[in-house]
């Protein structure tokens, strides 16, 4: 009987008591050979057997500073105290009962499905302790089958208190199509209804990435193996919540890794259905130099949703790198690195008041068969296109980027036929690439955008903006970029010749350049503002610059209400431009010919 359930049978009894002697005191009082006194005695229950109150045996427990350190020798407690009901909770109040509920919920032996739990002090983690995920196996194997792996479905509040220290994170392997290695402080975290799952909780502690893997394949795309790397969890499932969590890493790769797939994501590789309210990512994540991967996802919160996502104050303060890594493809935003790229996922979205302060960058990144490039924002990297979505369910707004993305020497990494070697690179401020169609509204970026250099061509397509690189929407309104936006720099060699498809002719590399957007769809652009400077790429073919769009699109957005006075195109002023062209939409559009002022243009200031 626990703790509650040894109250509740302790009052029934007395009450029973009080009703059956009370019945009989007064015919007793009467009997001389019976006391008062005596029934008094009675009454009391000193002649009566007490029952035996059965306390909580998880009652007490170490509160010492030691036992706050969850080293590898820490003996798991016995249990732990509390019932795990919404109003007595299990708490974890030491490194032993932590222990215990790590064991617990690993081994399938604590059901956790509604259950709830309270972290009652601050846990410090020993830079020699292994961290194996919570819910697989806690010790090394080569591989396990998933049925061997439990989802956490509690709810877990961290109730202000942090998980500290340094940790060191073991990869679980599970077999499936791929061998996938699983990182973080839990396996997946799963919402087992609309509640909360994870609540005020803190992680600072730094996060080594002890696994590695080298795969002897031919090419990256037909690896054997991926990974899946989150430091709260490495993924999610059904619809979990998490409210006000907070993580301080600097995140770091300990072996080399040759893979199909990467998946880094400062709280999570991959989620979908799910919500993050006032969580927060502070410190590094980095490649550090030692992955090769078929494509690379980064986001600061997410790298990977597939689809119906909440971000609602979110920020992200780390900086995140790619140096050194060879990919085919790679996708880094500083929340979430690519929306809906598994499932074409466009329904039910929100980033609301998002930040990002990280900066983003990249230098000597080598690209093998690059079909698709680069995608790179400061809040998305990459939102794929949608088949459907709900009306009103989209919001894309307030969301700030104050970080610099900067890429640098992109290189060829095998000897790919030119016409194979056709990259997309899309890089801006908010979003790099956004195919989903979803409308911006009252979004800033000042950080300064710089898409590097390649010696890759023909056949290659550059977009570079300060909200977005390349972007099909339902329109911008309210939205502006006070950085510095610099175009991709091609080899020279790659210029003037014609290149050949079968269906004809190409024209060698193109570069789209905007203070804005340097590729743009034909929807509305209102009350927008650019300032800085917008600088051309260097030996591209086709460049279009604007200080509002590199390009407009073949059916032209109507632009209102927008001002880029301020802003200059190559150093120079835009009036300089105006009074060159005799056309004041020349310096906001840079495929202005294509353009009638009186049909799209107007209430502008016109410099």
């Amino acid at each position: 009987m626990n703790r509650k359930h040894s109250i509740f049978a302790n009052a029934a009894k007395t009450m029973a008591m009080i009703w059956r002697v009370g019945i009989l005191g007064i015919a007793m009082c009467a009997v001389p050979l019976v006391g008062c006194s005596e029934l008094e005695t009675l009454l009391n229950g000193e002649e009566d057997e007490e029952e035996e109150v059965i306390e909580n045996p998880f009652k007490e427990y170490d509160d010492s500073p030691e036992a706050m350190i969850l080293k590898w020798k820490t003996q798991p407690a016995e249990g732990l105290y509390g019932s795990g009901e919404m109003d007595d909770p299990y708490l974890i109040r030491n490194a032993s009962e932590f222990r215990y509920f790590i064991n617990a919920v690993s081994d399938g032996s604590l059901e956790t499905t509604n259950k709830n739990f309270r972290l009652m002090n601050d846990i410090t983690v020993d830079d020699q302790y292994q961290w194996y995920p919570i819910g697989g196996p806690q010790t090394f194997k080569v591989s396990v089958h998933p049925n061997d792996c439990h989802t956490f479905y509690g709810r877990f509040d961290g109730n202000g208190y942090s998980i500290k220290g340094e940790l060191n994170l073991q990869p679980l392997w599970v077999e499936g199509d791929r061998l996938t290695g699983h990182f973080g402080l839990f396996y997946h975290i799963g919402g087992a209804n609309s509640d909360y799952i994870i609540k005020d909780l803190t992680i600072d502690a730094d996060v080594n990435i002890v696994g590695g893997s080298v795969s002897n394949s031919e090419t990256l795309s037909r690896a054997s193996t991926k990974a899946m790397i989150g430091v709260l969890a490495s993924r999610t499932s059904g619809y979990p919540i998490f409210r006000n969590c907070h993580i301080f890493s600097k995140v770091k790769m300990k072996f080399d890794w040759r893979v199909n797939a990467m998946m880094l994501g400062g709280f999570f590789s991959v989620t979908g259905w799910s919500e993050f309210h006032d969580c927060s990512f502070n410190g590094r994540l980095g490649l550090d130099g030692r992955v090769a991967a078929s494509g690379i996802k980064i986001g600061g919160i997410v790298a990977e949703v597939y689809e119906r996502i909440v971000f609602e104050n979110c920020v992200n303060n780390a900086d995140i790198n790619a140096n050194d890594a060879t990919c085919e493809s790679i996708w880094i935003g500083g929340i979430c690195g690519d929306y809906g790229g598994q499932r074409f996922g466009g329904e039910n979205l929100t980033f609301l008041n998002c930040k990002n302060t990280g900066n983003i960058s990249s230098n000597k990144l080598t690209m093998q068969l690059p079909g698709v490039g680069y995608h790179v924002g400061g809040i998305v990297g990459h939102m794929n296109s949608s088949f459907s979505y709900t009306e009103g369910g989209r919001i894309f707004s307030d969301c700030e980027n104050t970080g610099d993305i900067t890429f640098g020497e992109i290189l060829r990494g095998d000897d790919t036929p030119d016409e194979e070697s056709n990259p997309y690179f899309c890089m801006g401020g908010i979003v790099g690439q956004n195919l989903n169609g979803v409308a911006l509204e009252r979004c800033v970026n000042t950080g300064n955008i710089t898409a590097g250099s390649t010696d890759f061509g023909p056949y290659v397509v550059s977009c570079t903006g300060g909200i977005g690189g390349y972007m099909n929407t339902e329109g911008l309104t309210q939205c502006s970029s006070t950085g510095d936006i610099k175009g991709m720099q091609f080899d020279e060699s790659v210029m003037y010749d014609d290149y050949y498809y079968d269906e004809g002719t190409a024209n060698g590399t193109a570069s789209y350049v905007g203070g804005l957007v340097g590729s743009y769809g034909s929807s509305l652009i209102c009350s927008c503002y650019t300032s800085g400077n917008i600088q051309s790429s260097m030996y591209a073919d086709k460049q279009y610059l604007g200080a509002l769009l590199g390009y407009g699109g073949i059916y032209a957005p109507f632009i209102g209400s927008c001002c880029s006075s301020d802003a200059s195109i190559d150093g120079k002023p835009l009036s300089y431009i105006e009074s060159a062209t005799g056309s004041a939409i020349s310096s906001y559009i840079g495929n202005s010919k294509f353009f009638s002022e009186e049909d799209y243009y107007f209430q502008c200031n016109k410099h």
